[in-house]
């Protein structure tokens, strides 16, 4: 899990350079390279840790246990994969798009989206009913963070594509129904 964050890191390096990963992890890199790279996910992880709240009091836990963040009500999204991997796709995407520092990114997240509970998730990441998590909704979880995270970068097939993924897995029968669970969330995660 961690390893493909910095895969994504590692493409977001590259994208400033020109270069394509498959072509550029054929070889050793130049030290040089190495350390800017080390750099850009040691600024991602430590901005993660120094500003989102949950990892703060999760860093506080001695000895750190994720038992907390992974329960039968589904936890917090950045510890699960399915969660997690989506979270740092969005995270470099807005990072190249508007070249804030990670810290500003993550402060601008709306940190209760992060909690599985959110209306959002369900039947996305998270089946209520069974309390599993849900896989292979990538792709949507990553819209739908972008949406509540920075909803100007995303484009309108991808809007259209979050209102049609929400209506198609919980099964609704219109677009009034997805607007609701939007409207939830968002009260949910302004408070």
């Amino acid at each position: 899990m961690f390893y493909e964050c910095n895969h994504h890191l590692l493409s977001l390096y590259l994208s400033k350079k020109g270069s394509k990963i498959n072509d550029y992890i054929r070889r050793r890199p130049p030290e040089e390279d190495i350390k800017k790279f080390e750099k850009l996910c040691n600024e991602y992880w430590d901005s993660i840790v120094e500003n989102i709240d949950v990892i703060k009091d999760y860093m506080k836990t001695n000895p750190a246990s994720a038992l907390a963040m992974r329960n039968r009500e589904g936890g917090n999204l950045l510890f699960r994969p399915a969660g997690l991997i989506p979270f740092t796709k969005v995270a470099t995407r807005i990072k190249q798009k508007n070249g804030w520092d990670f810290s500003e990114i993550f402060l601008k997240l709306p940190q209760k989206l992060l909690d599985m509970k959110c209306p959002i998730w369900n039947n996305v990441l998270w089946n209520e009913e069974r309390k599993t998590m849900v896989m292979n909704n990538q792709k949507v979880v990553e819209i739908i963070l972008l949406y509540f995270w920075n909803c100007e970068l995303l484009t309108i097939k991808e809007k259209e594509r979050m209102i049609r993924e929400l209506r198609s897995l919980n099964q609704l029968s219109g677009d009034d129904e997805v607007a609701d669970i939007i409207s939830q969330t968002e009260k949910m995660i302004r408070i």
